[in-house]
């Protein structure tokens, strides 16, 4: 085999290799691509469900009704809220409980009303 024979021999293969390379990179993308779908996949955050304010609702809401009443309250002093919408932030508390909660928290002066159907934290 001469000399002109290899080269031409060699660039033929270089030329090979170099399609099989793109192939390859071509297959190693399609994988990756995968493998980022299959990660979503497995890995999707659990959906919490919010209120209508955006705050998470507890299934299993911890501590007793008139403390979450008052802890969501003051976290926000400003707002006014009715049952409602207390009901839709704890979630889990029924409505004729919150209600009972709420007017016993008012006569003692733990919470405001703020008009009617509607309380608020108390301004200190």
């Amino acid at each position: 085999m001469d000399l002109r024979e290899r080269v031409i021999e060699l660039s033929a293969r270089i030329t090979a290799l170099r399609c099989e390379i793109g192939e390859l990179e071509k297959k190693r993308a399609e994988l990756e691509a995968m493998e980022k779908e299959l990660d979503s996949v497995l890995i999707q955050p659990t959906q919490v469900p919010v209120n209508l304010f955006g705050a998470p609702i507890s299934a299993n809401g911890t501590g007793s009704i008139t403390g979450r009443i008052t802890k969501m309250l003051k976290e926000s002093p400003e707002d006014e809220f009715t049952a409602g919408d207390i009901h839709q932030v704890l979630g889990d508390v029924k409505l004729p409980s919150l209600r009972s909660a709420l007017a016993r928290l008012a006569d003692e002066e733990t919470i405001e009303r703020a008009g009617r159907g509607t309380y608020r934290a108390k301004k200190e």
